[in-house]
């Protein structure tokens, strides 16, 4: 292979990572560790990683958060980030069997503050700021809290030093998932012998009355089809492929067990299309007795999800 052939394909490989995303009803099993994992719906080995919760930013033991609080005044600045710290991303790799280096954050869309137990004070009391949209959850979230009710400061300390103030963040991410989904079973054997059973006198079958023939053997159970179904999901021109793909799967019995028919004198007729005869060299295998087809239809949605902050120092 030449050298400028590599590039195209390494340039190939790496466009296509822009369009990798998380199979989102493909949970995967972390073991003890309380992380949302999902699948990449591409890449085999690749994994999205989601946070449960917005912690304070801790360095060196010290946390970057800053408490004030006087008689007469408190002021809180908290410095949180949704990360998940390296220690655990370890140890889910190891729980995968996957370099650490294939596991990726999943990126926050838009967001914003749906609940937060600071909506129990007054506003006249507690005066607060929260950022208006986060990126990604890479980045330092920056909270302001300011009271000067004498009463509510303690209180307010109390939670800040403790356990914290809950908040919660509602997001959206974009991710995959499968919209529906196609089994096909048949008994290719069962069939053949069927349609042998059932041949006219002239030895051919109309390409129609095939279609309506196979239709009745599904509802007698030679062929399975068993769907699932997002039924909210819309429909996009890759699902009128996958039905066509259903419709080519049909075909594709038809030509396994049947070969077109000579042309009769009075040729084709209007409606029923052109005339086949059962394949004469058709042998049965074992394969064909459970003859399987899986068609899949997968689509990219943004969804909506929460996380919690928890607003303290420690």
């Amino acid at each position: 292979m030449t050298v400028k052939k590599v590039i195209l394909l390494m340039s190939l490989l790496i466009a296509n990572q822009g369009f990798t995303y998380p199979l989102i009803d493909r949970a995967t099993k972390t073991g003890e560790l309380k992380l949302q994992v999902f699948p990449d719906h591409l890449v085999g080995g690749l994994y999205w990683y989601v946070p449960t919760s917005i912690e304070p930013i801790i360095e060196n033991g010290h946390p970057m958060s800053e408490l004030y609080q006087s008689q007469d005044e408190l002021v809180f600045m908290f410095r949180g980030q949704a990360s998940v710290d390296e220690a655990t991303l370890s140890k889910l790799a190891q729980n995968l069997s996957v370099p650490r280096s294939n596991l990726k954050p999943i990126f926050y869309e838009s967001n914003r503050i749906s609940a937060c137990a600071l909506d129990l004070f007054d506003e006249k009391d507690v005066k607060w700021m929260a950022p208006k949209q986060m990126g990604n959850y890479m980045e330092i979230l920056p909270f302001g809290l300011r009271t000067r009710n004498k009463d509510l400061i303690p209180l307010l300390s109390n939670y800040f030093q403790g356990k914290g103030l809950a908040c919660i963040y509602e997001y959206e991410f974009s991710g995959t998932y499968t919209a529906y989904k196609l089994n096909v079973q048949l008994d290719l054997n069962r069939i053949y012998t069927r349609f042998q059973s059932h041949a006219r006198a002239e030895g051919f079958w109309w390409e129609a009355d095939i279609k309506v023939f196979l239709e009745k053997l599904r509802r007698e159970g030679y062929i399975s089809i068993h769907k699932y179904e997002d039924s909210h999901a819309p429909q996009t021109p890759l699902d009128d492929q996958v039905k066509a793909a259903f419709d080519d799967l049909l075909q594709k019995v038809i030509t396994m067990i049947f070969t077109p028919a000579l042309k009769i004198q009075d040729g084709e007729m209007a409606g029923r299309g052109r005339p086949w005869s059962l394949r004469a060299d058709y042998r049965k295998q074992e394969e064909y007795n459970r003859f399987h087809l899986v068609l899949e239809s997968q689509t990219v949605q943004r969804k909506t999800s929460t996380i919690g902050v928890r607003l303290g120092l420690q």
